[in-house]
């Protein structure tokens, strides 16, 4: 009776430490899969292409932290399960707490990298609106068509309504301006010329 019963608990132990390796292999493999992907790709981020450095270095950081040692269920005796499986559900801790931590650390990556966009694209729009009413002066009693003057200066208004735009998330806003503003200077540019 007393050594089936052992049997009992052995099987038992067994059985967790297969159900702790499972649960491992999961986490593992969602592990890898992050590290592979959106951490590789986000690592191929410079730190001129964001606005902090400092999370570029905090990817590389956290994608380069040493795995855990495998710990597997070989042990034939109840302990020696009972001791795999705790190391199995360290192991599995592990993994999940890095997970999070690469996620946090590839969003800072690609928030940091949006926002240096989005200046950059805000910064040459206003680049764009200086350039654009030094032409509209420069340009007074210079054009053979006093039209395109005017859809300038429309067309300043409009640009400067989009640069002072407080929700503006996405830089292709800017870049529109700034293109819809350039095409308008190109034509009184054209018509000086034709003056």
């Amino acid at each position: 009776w007393w050594k089936g019963d052992r049997w009992g608990l052995l099987d038992g132990a067994r059985t967790d430490c297969a159900k702790a390796s499972e649960m491992l292999r999961v986490d593992m493999n969602r592990y890898s899969t992050l590290l592979n992907g959106d951490a590789a790709t986000a690592g191929g981020v410079t730190s001129e292409q964001v606005r902090d450095p400092e999370t570029v270095d905090a990817l590389k950081s956290a994608s380069d932290v040493v795995e855990p040692k495998l710990v597997s269920c070989t042990a034939t005796d109840e302990a020696g399960l009972d001791l795999a499986t705790d190391g199995i559900k360290r192991n599995s801790k592990w993994y999940g707490k890095h997970t999070k931590s690469l996620n946090a650390a590839i969003r800072s990556v690609n928030d940091s990298k949006a926002a240096k966009s989005l200046a950059d694209a805000k910064t040459m729009l206003k680049g764009s609106v200086d350039q654009a009413k030094s032409l509209l002066a420069s340009s007074q009693g210079g054009v053979a068509d006093n039209a395109t003057r005017e859809a300038l200066s429309t067309a300043i208004d409009q640009a400067g309504q989009s640069y002072a735009a407080k929700d503006v998330r996405d830089p292709q806003d800017y870049r529109d301006a700034k293109d819809r503003l350039d095409e308008v200077m190109k034509a009184v540019d054209d018509s000086m010329a034709r003056k």
